[in-house]
């Protein structure tokens, strides 16, 4: 009876030891907010609490190898989820939006206008995250441009920052292997 008791207690615990097992959580900088995440075996649920505890399910088994989570202001979050090498899907929340479709490839984001950089198959894009309406679409075609058409992945290399102002800063390594710089003033309003 004893080695029978040993063995369901081996056999329960080892099971327990071999689940792959992570979460986290993290907190708005004005602490009303809180985004939170839980991976059993690679399959993740993702939530967010107000300072009531009010939680609100974001994203139930969702497939996913350490994610990240990470609040940009005190109202927008963002989820990352790797999706293989130089590449990303990415979900943002806003406390009054709700959850964004999920975005790839982001470049650079502008938290509080919500909008961002993507890269795309035919080029870059600035779009609000919740509208997805384009204020700026740069092909990779484009003569004025230079990019180096050669590349496997266009957009490694690429830096992309918004100023205050809502103005896009770019740099990026051209054709001929120069540094290059833009500034698209007003793209993100």
């Amino acid at each position: 009876m004893f080695k029978i008791f040993m063995f369901l207690i081996v056999c329960i615990s080892s099971s327990l030891v071999f689940a792959d097992v992570e979460n986290d959580s993290v907190f708005s900088s004005d602490g009303m907010h809180s985004m939170h995440y839980k991976c059993v075996d690679f399959k993740c649920d993702f939530w967010v609490k107000d300072n009531h505890a009010t939680e609100v399910k974001l994203l139930s088994k969702i497939k996913a190898r350490y994610p990240a989570i990470s609040w940009l202001n005190p109202s927008l979050a963002q989820i990352v989820l790797s999706c293989g090498s130089d590449c990303n899907i990415k979900y943002y929340y806003h406390v009054k939006n709700g959850l964004s479709n999920p975005l790839q490839q982001v470049l650079a984001i502008e938290a509080n206008k919500q909008c961002v950089l993507l890269a795309t198959e035919k080029g870059l894009s600035i779009e609000n995250i919740y509208s997805r309406k384009v204020s700026l679409k740069i092909s990779y075609t484009d003569s004025s441009m230079k990019f180096d058409l050669t590349r496997a992945v266009m957009y490694v290399g690429m830096e992309a920052t918004f100023d205050d102002k809502g103005g896009l800063i770019f740099n990026y390594t051209d054709e001929n292997s120069r540094a290059r710089h833009k500034y698209y003033k007003n793209v993100c309003m």
